[in-house]
């Protein structure tokens, strides 16, 4: 199924999104962190513990996971890096 959205704001902390409108007055709305860690070689499924809401995306051949629980996919070593003038970007 497609998502269409109507509405995106990639922050630093996290990426928003709209969908569209539920009624006159709410909209369909969510957030996830927006981290795109290495995609994990082996995802885990079944029993109590069910696949990861991400999906993987291919960037010049490079694999990486994004959406919801993509933070689940992070490693020790990943890290977020800011320039010096992030603050005024």
């Amino acid at each position: 199924m497609t998502t269409i959205v109507r509405a995106l704001d990639v922050g630093f902390g996290f990426t928003k999104y709209c969908k569209g409108r539920i009624s006159a007055s709410r909209f369909d709305c969510g957030l996830f962190p927006s981290l795109t860690p290495v995609a994990t070689p082996h995802r885990l499924s079944g029993g109590p513990v069910q696949a990861s809401d991400t999906v993987t995306i291919d960037i010049d051949g490079r694999l990486f996971d994004v959406g919801p629980d993509s933070e689940l996919s992070a490693q020790v070593h990943d890290a977020r890096v800011l320039h010096r003038d992030f603050s005024t970007s």
